[in-house]
């Protein structure tokens, strides 16, 4: 029976809260016991869990007395950590990429993918009336059931975002490279903005012990340390040629940036564009009214079949798509490298589809006279075999550095088919100290830690694993910049109509492409101009009116 992966883990002095799945479980951190769970709901209850998919947005507050998820179904629903129940549930106008509590716990801020932040009281109120009732004008793009109350907007997804540590600022990235800085909560207002992105960012991390400073990553082969406050770029620390051998998740060549109307995922069209695909093939195909073509002299029956296997494996050579790795910074953190309060930091990231954490010492904040630095610095690598999904880290003043709880996506060796390969734990326990990582053994485990990866484990079918999408974001981040999947790219029409290549085409593009060269060349037709013998009599016509006026 396959297992959930837990995909978020928030641990607490008395308990913790973990994510598996759609469901919620929250466990003793001194025993390992399971206080509650969404997995013993029952009968409505238990169906609505279920209905709402995986939880893609999570988060809790300071106390660990509320949870605030939201599925596949924009259902925002807030939980009491001590029993589990809902204590109030509101649609959200579009998918979100992240929620977040404020530092008092009375306020939640989401962010979606249509490039809005709004935010919401804990516990919704006669100001959450919905606003489709008011006079105010109808704008499509900021209506919103649950009368959320917008922030800010970008032109583009927001990928994540985080609050300054006085919470005056909100800092946000989206998908098109842009960090902006704002004020909060008057998102109207913006402070600066950090350019230099190449590709989408989808990390934020301002350090504890440098408020002043922001650690930004996502598809840049380096990351970036600013002056937020100033928008200046400080220093940059290349990191892609030691990433990039641990990324065992590889997508599909040219197949990112694909958007609906609504702005979320275009996974659900392409999918009812390939069944009408499968539909239509199947029916010519069972048409009986189809003649049957006669066989050329000399080619048998058996060469026919080998000929049609050949093919068939030439159609799905050509039809498998090129693979390539995709970088994208998960998370980012800072730690101290010793226990001493007063030493200096060290960086510590994951990247989706990775199996390792990586981590460089904390870079040095002075800028040299051209403005900007290159960091080059030697990067240290955890690999734990198994792609990272998440990890937690904790300041550990009793031992020297830093605990980390990291979440892996313990039967990924099962579902990529290696057979045989056992299921590895879910969780592992990592100290680092001194710049060095070390695993904990076995014998060294918590109680908490064992039941992470023995009780706290679900049991969940193929459907439930897959609907998971855990890598999705490898294909939706990065932007479609190939130039044969550019709309606008007109460089090989010309030899798509004269070479054996343009079979390539599906007859829909052939047909429209067909028309427009039609087009184009009736208008030209009708702009030629006129020969030589007509031009001069339009001239001496024009002489004599002239000479007549």
């Amino acid at each position: 029976m396959s297992k959930f992966p837990h995909t978020r883990f928030f641990p607490g002095r008395s308990k913790a809260v973990v994510i598996s799945g759609p469901e919620i479980q929250v466990v003793n951190s001194q025993t390992g016991s399971i206080l509650c769970s969404t997995a013993n709901l029952e009968g409505d209850l238990r169906e609505s869990l279920l209905k709402s998919g995986p939880i893609r947005c999570v988060d809790v507050d300071n106390g660990l007395r509320h949870v605030v998820t939201v599925g596949d179904d924009k259902k925002m629903k807030v939980w009491d950590t001590e029993s589990l129940k809902v204590l109030s549930e509101r649609e959200l106008p579009k998918k979100p990429t992240e929620v977040r509590f404020t530092k008092d716990g009375q306020t939640i801020l989401t962010a979606d993918k249509f490039g809005d932040i709004f935010s919401y009281p804990l516990h919704p109120g006669s100001e959450t009336a919905p606003t489709q009732s008011s006079n105010r004008p109808k704008f499509v793009s900021h209506d919103n059931p649950s009368g959320g109350k917008l922030i800010l907007g970008h032109t583009s997804l927001l990928t994540t975002f985080l609050l300054t540590k006085d919470e005056k600022y909100i800092v946000t990235a989206d998908r098109d490279e842009h960090i902006r800085v704002s004020w909060y909560p008057q998102g109207y207002n913006i402070e600066s903005y950090c350019l230099g992105h190449e590709k989408f960012v989808s990390a934020l991390h301002i350090p504890t012990k440098s408020p002043s400073k922001l650690i930004s990553g996502g598809g840049d082969p380096s990351l970036k340390l600013w002056d937020w406050y100033e928008g200046r770029l400080q220093t940059e620390i290349r990191i892609l040629e030691r990433v990039e051998p641990y990324i065992k998740i590889k997508v599909p060549q040219g197949k990112g940036g694909r958007w609906d109307e609504d702005g979320d995922d275009g996974e659900e069209g392409g999918q009812r564009g390939r069944r009408r695909g499968r539909k239509g093939k199947g029916k010519s195909k069972a048409d009986g009214n189809q003649s049957e073509t006669p066989q050329p002299e000399g080619i048998t029956e058996d060469m026919d079949v080998q000929m049609g296997d050949v093919n068939e494996e030439q159609k799905r050579a050509d039809q498998e798509p090129e693979l390539e790795t995709i970088l994208a910074i998960r998370r980012i953190a800072t730690v101290g490298s010793s226990n001493s309060g007063e030493g200096p930091q060290d960086l510590v990231f994951s990247a989706i589809g990775a199996t390792a954490l990586f981590s460089c010492p904390y870079p040095g904040t002075t800028t040299p006279d051209t403005g900007q630095e290159t960091a080059d610095t030697i990067i240290v690598v955890c690999d734990l075999g198994h792609p990272v999904l998440d990890f937690v880290v904790i300041e550990d003043h009793e031992e020297a550095g830093a605990l980390f709880w990291v979440l892996l996506d313990g039967e990924w060796g099962i579902r990529a088919g290696a057979d045989g390969a056992p299921p590895t734990k879910m969780v592992r326990a990592v100290r680092y100290r001194n710049g060095e990582f070390i695993v904990l053994d076995e014998g060294s485990e918590s109680p908490l830690l064992s039941s992470l990866n023995s009780t706290a484990v679900l049991s969940a079918t193929p459907a439930q694993l897959s609907s998971l999408d855990l890598y999705a974001a490898l294909s939706s981040l990065p932007k479609n910049t190939h130039a044969d999947h550019d709309p606008m790219d007109r460089s090989e029409t010309g030899s798509a109509l004269g070479d054996s290549s343009s079979t390539k085409l599906g007859g829909k593009h052939m047909g429209k492409l067909k028309t427009r060269m039609a087009l184009a060349a009736a208008m030209s037709e009708s702009k030629q101009l006129k020969p030589a013998e007509q031009m001069e009599e339009d001239q001496r016509d024009g002489k004599k009116l002239k000479q007549g006026e």
